[in-house]
């Protein structure tokens, strides 16, 4: 591009621009989300992104902060990426709305079957709320005393003080409305496997319009809501996969799984069970569609240390013991934990219980162990009735 300057024309330069920088706040979302949920790096880069859209302002007001369709099996971590997010967002890991598909399995499902309880907006801990919710009760309760005043006790202090008290009611109510307009809450639609074919068109519908009606005739708009959608069908093992050529979430990058043969044909036909069993139009409806693969040894074993640090943690504060764990120790339990990998991270936490929580937890009661001891586990050079070596402790003072 030319301009004139000092009668010569001058090229303006071009600079090239960063479109996948993170805002700061969508960043550390990121950075919290990364540090809890292990191997989902690509879910919760979108998670993120799709934080960043919503504070720029430019996205469909009407719509969802964002909608997904979570598919994997069972301790794969799409629970705890719900837990996580809502941590961030709310400060407790129990702060989101879950709908349970279940109870749709065998009945026709319609609008009147979600009750308020279902969608409430999830504001009980927001300071703002509390605040006004506080002024609007306490207004209720100084109209209400004066009504219940006998007739002949009531002067005209008290009917002009009655109508200050319903103008301030009505602007309190206007108020509180404000304010869970732009509050942010997380509904999820559990597995949706389990329900008739009508709750993928009732799931599509609110996304589309951005809002639901309850059974008591109020209408919920979720333009500040994330929904999410999960399901433990399909990918139950090592040789399902999810298409490769759309963008994805899950422990493998696309860019990965592209440059691999394998990979992309186990996607390609796990995308053709996916769209067998999911409509076209709820798949369209949806922003993303996660899949959750088997943990895999990496992620496994920060999950393990994870676990550990917990529970040093809490050995440490409130029963003044200090533990650590050899290497073999580490490796040991993470190898026994993946004889059945469908079971993911919540296998972890068993043999975790198993080789270390437990025997500790007896050592404790039967005062083998006390305060300001000094723990370590180390495996054993012998193998146990059982063939495999055992944890063994050892302790110092």
């Amino acid at each position: 591009m030319r301009t004139q300057k000092g009668g010569q024309m001058a090229r303006k330069k071009d600079i090239a621009l960063d479109s996948q920088q993170l805002g700061p706040s969508a960043r550390k979302l990121y950075e919290f989300l990364h540090d809890r949920v292990k191997g989902q790096d690509e879910s919760i880069r979108s998670l993120a992104r799709a934080v960043d859209y919503w504070q720029s302002g430019l996205r469909d007001a009407k719509k969802p902060i964002h909608s997904a369709l979570i598919v994997g099996p069972s301790g794969s971590g799409k629970t705890l990426l719900i837990r996580a997010l809502a941590e961030h967002l709310f400060g407790s890991p129990d702060a989101f709305t879950e709908v349970s598909c279940c109870r749709f399995e065998d009945t026709h499902l319609s609008q009147k079957y979600i009750d308020n309880h279902h969608f409430r907006y999830l504001h009980d801990s927001d300071p703002g709320i509390k605040k006004a919710v506080e002024k609007y009760n306490g207004l209720v309760t100084e109209i209400s005393a004066i009504e219940k005043m006998p007739s002949q006790a009531v002067k005209p202090a008290h009917k002009e003080k009655l109508a200050k008290l319903y103008a301030e009611l009505d602007k309190a109510k206007s108020e509180i409305d404000s304010i869970e307009s732009n509050l942010m809450s997380i509904i999820v639609f559990d597995h949706i496997e389990n329900a008739r074919g009508e709750m993928q068109d009732f799931i599509s519908e609110m996304l589309e319009n951005g809002k639901v009606l309850l059974s008591n005739g109020q209408m919920v708009h979720l333009n500040n809501a994330f929904v999410f959608v999960t399901s433990n069908d399909f990918v139950t093992g090592r040789e399902k996969g999810f298409r490769a050529d759309v963008e994805i979430g899950g422990f493998r990058p696309k860019e990965q799984i592209s440059h691999d043969p394998h990979e992309k044909g186990i996607y390609l036909r796990n995308w053709e069970q996916v769209k067998s069993y999911y409509t076209p139009r709820f798949l369209g409806c949806v922003d993303r569609t996660y899949i959750f693969r088997e943990l895999e040894e990496k992620a496994r074993a920060e999950i393990f240390d994870d676990i550990l640090f917990k529970f040093q943690k809490k050995l440490a504060t409130e029963h003044s013991i200090d533990l650590s764990v050899s290497e073999e120790v580490k490796k040991f339990i993470v190898r026994e934990a993946s004889d059945e990998l469908t079971l993911g991270a919540r296998l972890i936490q068993s043999k975790f219980d198993k080789y270390i929580g437990r025997p500790i937890g007896r050592m404790k009661n039967c005062r083998a162990i006390r305060k300001k001891d000094k723990l370590v586990a180390v495996l054993s050079n012998d193998a146990g009735e059982d063939g495999k070596k055992e944890v063994i402790f050892k302790k110092t003072r």
